[in-house]
């Protein structure tokens, strides 16, 4: 077997593993009606925050929600732009 042909066969085995694994360890925004939307568990993965500073947020109107069929959701590309623009930090544990 040639080299060629083993790196073609190390491709097809690991590439569709690491390709689910990438999905699974960063958060995939939902989409309803043409929308990219985040969950509230999406939104504190990504900001690395508690629920109660999740919420802490939409009080202190940082986070802007949308209500679908009782869950709550944030608008991604909003989202993404305010932590582009420092609006919404990430916290930072030291």
């Amino acid at each position: 077997m040639s080299q060629d042909n083993i790196v073609d066969a190390f491709r097809t085995i690991l590439q569709p593993i690491i390709s689910e694994a990438i999905k699974t360890a960063v958060p995939q925004p939902e989409t309803k009606s043409g929308r990219r939307l985040y969950t509230r568990e999406q939104v504190q993965k990504l900001l690395g925050i508690k629920k109660t500073a999740f919420y802490d947020y939409i009080n202190k109107k940082k986070l802007t929600v949308l209500v679908f069929e009782g869950k709550r959701y944030i608008d991604a590309d909003r989202l993404d732009a305010d932590i582009k623009e420092k609006e919404v930090a990430r916290y930072k544990h030291i």
